[in-house]
């Protein structure tokens, strides 16, 4: 549903999803203006329901695919200011120094501003892959799946 229109009722209820899964992952509800999840790391697990909030052999970076993905969707919410926070959260993961796609969240946490206007343009077949969002890019499944 991040691929709809940001003003639509799907990508808002998508977006308030978000905000749930994260609440669900920290065991309360996250600050939505500071969105630090720095204080929840010492939840990490491998296994049960929550190891869905972290990475596992399953989805080894899921934790830096999910705030790359939510930060992207704030961003085409036009909240750029608060999608900077958010995806500053991956780089908490003990495993984001051998993230194949840090690079490409450094540049959205550095384009984010300008990223409004770009995630919600029509989808270009050839755009520049920093211009899309995560949903509409060639890393959407591999952000959170890739070694």
């Amino acid at each position: 549903m991040s691929a709809q229109p940001a003003g639509s009722r799907n990508f808002k209820q998508a977006l308030q999803w978000q905000w749930q899964d994260l609440d669900a992952c920290a065991g309360q509800k996250l600050d939505r203006d500071h969105p630090d999840f720095a204080g929840f790391m010492a939840l990490a697990t491998t296994s049960g329901n929550k190891r869905a909030c972290w990475n596992s052999w399953i989805a080894p970076h899921n934790f830096e695919g999910f705030f790359l993905n939510m930060g992207d969707m704030l961003v085409k919410s036009g909240d750029w200011q608060r999608a900077r926070k958010l995806y500053q959260n991956a780089r908490l993961s003990p495993d984001y120094a051998q993230w194949p796609f840090r690079e490409v969240l450094e540049q959205r946490i550095r384009d984010a501003a300008d990223n409004v206007v770009a995630f919600n343009a029509p989808v270009e077949p050839n755009a520049p892959e920093g211009r899309q969002i995560m949903i509409e890019s060639s890393i959407s499944c591999m952000a959170c799946h890739q070694q």
